[in-house]
């Protein structure tokens, strides 16, 4: 449902920004791009665009959006696929036993934070410029 607030009905290869301020510290930006739009699934990729530090890059999440539900889930995370809902440790993978549940709690929080802190940058298709 927040995925359904940040988004304007729009195609695939869309890509809105998103600027947020914390703190003293400057503006982070965060990308949200349409990848793919199903009949009853889209897929999108979320993308924190500075990187964190030298040779760190940001958080990206590959996220599968449900229509008919309202509900979304994180399907891959820094390049590497999650599938399972539990994860026996360790595993080759190194996940969490509850990899999925954490990653799907921290993008409902991200897109929280962008609902609250969030200014979108606009394209200039959909303010009409």
């Amino acid at each position: 449902m927040r995925l359904q607030k940040l988004l304007p009905d729009s195609k695939a290869g869309t890509q809105l920004t998103f600027s947020l301020r914390n703190g003293s510290h400057k503006d982070m930006k965060i990308s949200v791009t349409i990848d793919e739009i199903h009949r009853y699934t889209t897929m999108l990729t979320i993308r924190q665009r500075e990187k964190l530090a030298p040779g760190l890059k940001g958080p990206t999440m590959q996220v599968r959006m449900y229509h008919d539900a309202g509900m979304a889930e994180v399907v891959r995370y820094q390049d590497k696929r999650v599938t399972d809902g539990v994860y026996q440790y360790p595993n080759p993978a190194m996940f969490q036993p509850d990899e999925k549940t954490q990653l799907n709690r921290f993008l409902a929080d991200c897109l929280e934070h962008c609902l609250q802190h969030g200014h979108a940058e606009l394209p200039d298709w959909f303010t009409g410029g």
